[in-house]
């Protein structure tokens, strides 16, 4: 076990000599501190201060979900090689570091992109004009990039070809979905549909994910290159995750296809649709089939950040 995933209302946690102890009504269950990565809560769960202080030492990561989308999350002990994180200060003030680190990130996101709807082509042949449509959509552009991988190119501008690449990439995506589960476009606050629901909360899950991944290798997850500082987001984090989006939505994508979700998985409320206990348990076991080679890699990338900063001149 690396996740684990309390989805019950009134369950109450309790440190015992490195073992968590879940109780709730009359059946305690014990788990070894030492399985356990992260804890995701949704309920109302009761933990004390020597819960929270075994959680930090044991480096588990503690997330908390909200209905509305609402994620809170607490860190283990940091990374205690302070240098690096002035090194990453120093670099983030260079905007020709910035730039070239911004372009690594946007190239990995476009590229992921164009995979995923490759592989969509080979599934949906009846969508071919609009998917070979959206490749070369987002190809040339990248293509370009990459060739020009040597040079400078502008903040704003790379923000310009990504926003680019990813309104013509939701526009094929969007057609790999039933229409009955009426998803037209990426939004996000609250999630109007089935699939945005889910591209929410698997989003949610892989930032988490990258937040521990940053703190772990030394680095700051606030201070990104590519996304701007900005008040109570990871930027860093967000900057990781771009080239694992692709990753969620391929998911999200096979479960719809394969009907292991379906709207009966999904409730609504005012304009905005969640997903229900049953959907979650669902898709929180798929998720777990995958992330764990995601989070392989979001720390080899993280180390690899850490490495890069610190032998710059």
């Amino acid at each position: 076990m690396s996740t684990l995933y309390l989805d019950r209302k009134g369950v109450t946690i309790n440190a015992r000599q490195n073992r968590l102890e879940l109780r709730d009504g009359d059946r305690p269950r014990t788990i070894p501190l030492n399985l356990i990565e992260r804890m995701v809560l949704h309920h109302n769960t009761q933990l004390d201060s020597q819960t929270l202080l075994a959680l930090s030492q044991n480096q588990v990561s503690l997330i908390v979900l909200g209905r509305r989308g609402e994620v809170s999350q607490l860190l283990g002990v940091p990374h205690n090689r302070a240098t690096i994180r002035l090194l990453q200060y120093n670099y983030f003030q260079k905007i020709d570091i910035r730039e070239r680190v911004a372009k690594e990130t946007v190239v990995a996101r476009m590229g992921g992109q164009q995979k995923l709807l490759q592989r969509a082509l080979q599934r949906r042949p009846k969508l071919s004009h609009l998917l070979t449509q959206g490749i070369r959509q987002i190809g040339v552009p990248l293509q370009k990039l990459q060739q020009e991988s040597e040079n400078s190119t502008p903040l704003q501008q790379l923000r310009g070809i990504e926003g680019g690449a990813a309104a013509n990439y939701f526009r094929a995506y969007t057609k790999l979905f039933a229409p009955s589960l009426q998803f037209t476009s990426r939004k996000r606050r609250p999630p109007p549909d089935p699939v945005n629901a889910i591209l929410s909360l698997g989003y949610t899950l892989l930032h988490s994910d990258a937040v521990k991944a940053t703190w772990g290798a030394g680095l700051d997850p606030w201070i990104g290159y590519y996304h701007d500082t900005n008040y109570g987001r990871e930027s860093l984090a967000s900057d990781i995750i771009e080239s694992h989006r692709h990753r969620v939505e391929e998911l999200v994508w096979e479960m719809f296809r394969e009907q292991t979700l379906t709207k009966e998985h999904f409730g609504k409320q005012q304009n905005a649709s969640w997903l229900n206990k049953s959907g979650r348990k669902i898709f929180y076991h798929a998720w777990e089939q995958k992330a764990p080679a995601i989070r392989r890699l979001m720390r080899l990338q993280c180390y690899q950040l850490g490495h890069w900063i610190s032998a710059q001149k």
